[in-house]
């Protein structure tokens, strides 16, 4: 009977090591049922390496990874408990978040608790098991600062989106230290790893365009996240090299290598599709679009409003210059200043949410307003939900809804028996609450809760379209007594 040689062997023990085989004397074992395989093949008259081909087909790397797994689930209890664990706390985590973000958009309570819980899992039980788990399944345990880095990188990362989402203070800290950590770390020793096992020159030129990919389309996240100027050229840049080279030529490498491409590889390259795709349709296009049209909105109200206010100066003139009664001149006078004070508050809303979004003096704001294209972070929301609405709902909304309030009930005192003059206010400036489906949503949240800053400029106007709108009707009334 023929045996191997100490070079066959030597072929095969390589094998079984590049596929990660670590536990206790499993690569032996394998090792051993290889060789007895191939050498019975070798017995029927094939030569080793037509043997040796037909035997990888049969036990190729995915194959002996399962068995490992496999035998570590049934031999070692802990194992069999990480991965259990491992796998209740991906699900619980995936539910919370999903839950969570739909409780969010549909303003139902309870949001923040199913979100936290939900990070919460997946910081500090999931993604320590897995990388643990990655780390114990290595065969050389040479690369802790890859894990070590995935790790604070990852947590910093996702405890940075909750608590921006969240509105605590610190999420920009921890955003930045979390990009930081993964960009310069963590990718970086993912890199060194990836070109000290690849077999051949190409593959190492294919990681490092890889990697560089990465960190230049994770780069303009980071810079989209914090309004640096330059995002949307780096995600153009990052999302071609990653689309058009970088995953062809992986995916043609790893065919030449195994002859296959498995189920695992092409949901890898699927979801890497549409994330980059995704991100890169969301930033550029409501950029474009949904900003832009927020933005002429708000210089279309901006000209209504300039000429209502000159047509309220001309109908206040006539009431002055017209009328003998000084009650009619004083209630115009009243009229008037109180509708000027409205539009100065809501002036002053709008000042403070642009001086603190894109962190100018308020003297810039007021320059900033008039055009509402200058504005830097146009679809920040973040400032607009800690200004307008507050940690506890007492935010600016809710003292410009009461204003709104107290503004129609001193115009419609002037026309007590004019019921359709309060009709009509009620319909121009509609400060209530709204049902939806079983909640009542508050005019604040409806309006400014997760809302761009461009909207909420935009939404700001119109109320003072509101109020001049109110005005002119107030004064024509006046005029006519």
């Amino acid at each position: 009977m023929y045996s191997l040689d100490k070079k066959q062997v030597e072929i095969i023990t390589a094998d079984v090591q590049l596929a990660g085989i670590t536990f206790s004397h499993l690569p032996d074992d394998l090792v051993d049922h290889i060789c007895c395989e191939v050498e019975i093949l070798i017995n029927d008259g094939k030569d080793f390496e037509n043997a040796y081909k037909i035997v990888r087909k049969q036990v190729g790397i995915d194959v002996l990874q399962k068995i490992q797994e496999n035998t570590k689930f049934l031999i070692d209890k802990n194992y069999r408990l990480m991965k259990t664990t491992m796998k209740i706390s991906g699900n619980i985590s995936l539910a919370m978040l999903g839950f969570g973000t739909i409780f969010i958009i549909m303003h139902w309570p309870g949001s923040g608790v199913i979100l936290s819980f939900g990070f919460l899992v997946l910081c500090l039980m999931f993604l320590p098991m897995v990388l643990y788990a990655n780390y114990n399944n290595e065969t050389k345990k040479q690369n802790l600062f890859l894990h070590i880095s995935a790790f604070l990188g990852g947590i910093t990362f996702m405890s940075g989106v909750l608590f921006k989402i969240m509105h605590w203070p610190g999420s920009g800290l921890l955003l930045m230290v979390g990009y930081f950590s993964l960009l310069f770390l963590f990718l970086p020793t993912l890199l060194f790893v990836k070109l000290k096992s690849a077999q051949t020159k190409k593959l190492k030129n294919i990681y490092i365009l890889g990697i560089v990919s990465m960190i230049i389309f994770a780069c303009s996240n980071m810079f989209k996240m914090f309004h640096w100027p330059g995002a949307s050229v780096l995600m153009i840049v990052g999302a071609v090299l990653l689309i058009s080279l970088f995953l062809p030529l992986y995916t043609w490498q790893i065919f030449k290598m195994e002859r296959k491409i498995t189920g695992h590889y092409i949901y890898i390259v699927t979801i890497s599709m549409f994330l980059i795709l995704f991100t890169s349709l969301l930033s550029i296009n409501v950029s474009k679009t949904i900003v832009g049209g927020f933005v002429n909105q708000a210089n279309n109200t901006t000209l209504i409003n300039n000429y209502l206010e000159k047509k309220n100066k001309k109908l206040f003139n006539e009431i002055e210059n017209n009328k003998d009664t000084l009650e009619l001149k004083s209630r115009a006078t009243v009229i008037k200043n109180e509708s000027d004070e409205m539009c100065e508050y809501i002036n002053n809303i709008q000042t403070d949410l642009v001086a603190s979004v894109d962190n100018i003096d308020k003297a810039t704001a007021v320059k900033v307003i008039s055009d509402p294209m200058c504005i830097m972070a146009k679809d920040n929301w973040d400032k607009v939900n800690m200004l307008m609405i507050g940690i506890n709902g007492n935010g600016k909304a809710k003292e410009l809804k009461q204003r709104l309030v107290q503004y129609k009930s001193n115009l419609t005192s002037n026309f007590k028996e004019n019921t359709e003059f309060s009709k009509y206010l009620d319909n121009l400036i509609n400060v209530t609450d709204k049902q939806n489906g079983m909640l009542m949503v508050s005019w604040e949240e409806s309006n400014f809760y997760l809302c761009s800053i461009i909207r909420a400029i935009s939404t700001l106007k119109e109320l003072q379209s509101g109020v001049r709108m109110a005005e002119s009707a107030a004064l024509v009334n006046l005029n006519n007594l």
